[in-house]
């Protein structure tokens, strides 16, 4: 396959404590042409997002400590992500407290369907980037 570099070096962060589903998920997406990142925590994550720029969040629900939830509304609250930004990925069809705020893809992952999605979502300017193109 060949890999695809998006013109703007699209960085991703993947936050999954699963170590093969990420190695799974890190595989794909770098071949789809993606920087990526990973973080089997939340907290790591925030540490990441604190230091990095990233275009996408892909956060696992269920997550040892912290939840993914709170994952996102910290990175929300600390203005280091916006909701369109994000995607959650759970067994959990109902994602409590997440469904309506972020797009939610169930497990087990067709990654024919996430793909487009994910290209979606990072062709996308968020408000903080709009605010940021005005300054």
């Amino acid at each position: 396959m060949t890999r695809q570099r998006p013109a703007d070096d699209v960085r991703i962060l993947i936050v999954e404590d699963n170590e093969d589903f990420c190695l799974l998920m890190q595989t794909v997406l770098q071949d789809a042409g993606y920087i990526v990142d990973c973080a089997a925590c939340a907290e790591d994550a925030l540490l990441m997002l604190e230091q990095q720029n990233y275009r996408l969040v892909v956060s696992d629900y269920s997550l040892p400590g912290y939840s993914g939830r709170w994952l996102l509304s910290q990175a929300f609250e600390r203005r280091l992500l916006t909701p369109d930004k994000a995607l959650m990925v759970t067994g959990d069809p109902e994602a409590p407290g997440v469904a309506g705020v972020v797009p939610v893809v169930p497990k087990p992952v067709d990654f024919e369907h996430l793909l487009p999605k994910i290209r979606t979502v990072v062709e996308r300017q968020s408000p903080m980037e709009a605010d940021g193109a005005a300054a």
